[in-house]
């Protein structure tokens, strides 16, 4: 069943890389997303940054539970406006190939504006194919709106679409290289850009045992 079920979502993840190629005028992408993440057991460090784009985040994490990660970010470059976020993630569900969680995040902003309450809930699958797996995962977002007359409004921000490939080198280290594109709540194109990300993990310092 499985090995139908690969074939499939192999299939779909070349046709969405070639969806991605199109998406991009002339074939250039937006940006270039660099992300290193180091965890010791269940505490977790990181930063994020960009090419030709002034944001950065710097990352603390923390594995409260087995299945849920408490996330604090600080990020700055955001058109002068720096902001604190608060993330909650809950690996909510996974069979074979196919996962899904749950994240809910508020953003705090420093400088003018109003904050953000979002939902962000991602569904994705992912197959090895040869030393190396291949994942899709899509992600909408969703803000809480204060400023209706009937109260707050639950609405759709963007979609995130993702194409990855992740190569794991050993039990401490893993490499990836990924696509991704944005569209509105309209599913008109956003940007597309490309990233990498590299995750070193030291499992024996871990706090909370299992």
């Amino acid at each position: 069943m499985f090995k139908n079920i690969k074939l499939i979502i192999v299939g779909l993840l070349v046709m969405t890389s070639l969806s991605f190629a199109d998406s991009t005028p002339e074939n250039e992408w937006d940006k270039f997303e660099t992300n290193v993440e180091i965890k010791f057991g269940d505490i977790k460090f990181g930063s994020r940054s960009y090419v030709d784009d002034d944001e950065n985040h710097l990352i603390f994490g923390y594995q409260l539970f087995p299945k849920l990660e408490t996330q604090y970010r600080y990020v700055t470059g955001l058109s002068g406006q720096n902001q604190h976020r608060f993330r909650v993630t809950h690996k909510t569900f996974g069979y074979g190939p196919f996962f899904a969680n749950s994240v809910l995040e508020y953003r705090l902003k420093q400088d003018e504006g109003d904050d953000i309450l979002r939902i962000r809930p991602k569904v994705g699958a992912k197959v090895p194919i040869g030393g190396l797996t291949l994942q899709y995962d899509l992600q909408p977002h969703w803000n809480f709106d204060n400023e209706t007359d009937t109260g707050s409004q639950l609405k759709l921000n963007k979609y995130e679409h993702t194409v990855s490939a992740i190569k794991k080198i050993n039990d401490n280290l893993s490499l990836t290289l990924f696509a991704q594109m944005e569209r509105d709540e309209d599913n008109n194109h956003k940007e597309t850009y490309m990233g990498t990300s590299i995750k070193i993990n030291f499992p024996q310092l871990t706090v909370i045992q299992e």
